[in-house]
């Protein structure tokens, strides 16, 4: 392999990682929404919590 072809590779593997990251961070950000909003609708609407027992 050429120099110029490892280091493409090399740019590859680290945009795939950087992207992975971003999307893990992504999902983590998206359950603490729901998980948030869930807790929020129990404390404004607590016979909800009887409804799930």
């Amino acid at each position: 392999m050429k120099k110029e072809e490892i280091e493409l590779v090399e740019a590859v593997h680290k945009a795939r990682l950087k992207s992975t990251r971003l999307l893990e961070e992504q999902g983590i950000s998206t359950l603490a929404l729901i998980l948030s909003k869930t807790l929020v609708d129990v404390v404004e609407n607590p016979e909800k919590i009887d409804a799930l027992i």
